[in-house]
């Protein structure tokens, strides 16, 4: 989806990081993309995994939407594993 666009890195925790792919934003828990927010004239929305993975990467996505985007992750819609890490390829 993103392929051959501007990426930028943003460290925005420990073992957390935000990346930038044309205004659309993945973050990543350790090296696993896991949540963001797409920016597009296409789709625009928060998004997090379905998948469950550790406390502590759980604990990541809610801190990353109530720090970035002051969203409670409650109310981010969640979507495949499989569709974010399209995302990123």
């Amino acid at each position: 989806m993103f392929k051959g666009k501007i990426m930028r890195l943003k460290k925005i925790g420990s073992n957390m990081s935000e990346v930038e792919i044309n205004g659309s934003f993945v973050l990543f828990s350790y090296e696993t993309p896991v949540a963001g927010n797409i920016i597009s004239q296409e789709k625009d929305g928060f998004f997090k995994t379905a998948k469950k993975y550790s406390a502590t990467t759980t604990r990541h996505i809610n801190k990353y939407f109530k720090k970035e985007w002051n969203v409670d992750s409650k109310d981010v819609a969640e979507v495949s594993q499989d569709f974010i890490n399209g995302l990123v390829r």
